[in-house]
């Protein structure tokens, strides 16, 4: 499996970034001087614009960001992600109603599916940032 498969990409990074969460992982999207873009870690790159720095969190990294439960007007849903044909489902769901989902994102990897899970609760301040 490749790298980016197990990333964010860049586009949720820079959302992320923005919305004010910490740039602390493993991995990190970094530009060259050179203008090429690639995944690695700080220690291995020299020549890269500081500024352009932008944490590329992994499954596991959004996994400890991602609340496994919402309250929300007194009914508590639960986060699940699951693969379907070809996508990947990231979800809240109520297993006490028979409904839609509260939230859904859908996605081409599960790590694309739980950044924009994020993105989304950040947004509407369904968490703080202090979360995250």
């Amino acid at each position: 499996m490749k790298l980016e498969d197990q990333v964010i990409s860049l586009e949720i990074a820079k959302k992320l970034k923005e919305l004010g969460v910490k740039q602390e992982s493993l991995w990190y999207w970094f530009l060259l001087e050179s203008g090429g873009i690639f995944i690695g870690q700080e220690y291995e790159v020299k020549n890269i614009d500081r500024n352009f720095i932008k944490s590329a969190y992994t499954v596991a990294e959004l996994g400890e960001m991602l609340p496994m439960r919402l309250r929300l007007k007194d009914y508590d849903y639960w986060l699940r992600t699951s693969k379907g044909k070809g996508n990947w489902d990231a979800r809240y769901v109520a297993y006490h109603k028979y409904e839609s989902p509260f939230c859904y994102r859908q996605a081409d990897t599960e790590a694309n599916a739980r950044g924009a899970m994020l993105v989304y609760l950040l947004e509407n301040k369904l968490i703080p940032k202090d979360n995250t």
